[in-house]
């Protein structure tokens, strides 16, 4: 969604070099975990939930043992390359940096 923390994050990615990778909302989880594969993402940011769409639910449901690991130390042999998880939003989620 269009706030504030998402132009900062759009100029801070901008600034470091990184290329954003918009995941359109409608997606659902299939096409999440493609996304996630093909572009080899490294650092996923995460807003909670906008209409009927639970994102951070979806993420759980694609990668359910980033569940337990601790922010900054993914292991999976699906997504080799994710390693970071940064939620957009107030409550804090079991290993997601805000």
């Amino acid at each position: 969604m269009n706030h504030a923390k998402w132009l900062v994050v759009k100029f801070a990615t901008s600034k470091i070099g990184a290329i954003i990778v918009n995941i359109n909302l409608v997606y659902r989880t299939c096409k999440l975990e493609y996304v996630l594969k093909q572009a080899e993402i490294l650092t996923l940011i995460v807003q909670g939930r906008f209409k009927t769409s639970n994102f951070v639910g979806m993420f759980y449901e694609v990668y359910p043992e980033a569940y337990e690991c601790k922010p900054g130390r993914f292991s999976s042999e699906k997504f080799t390359v994710l390693n970071n998880t940064l939620f957009m939003g107030e409550i804090p989620y079991n290993n997601m940096y805000i």
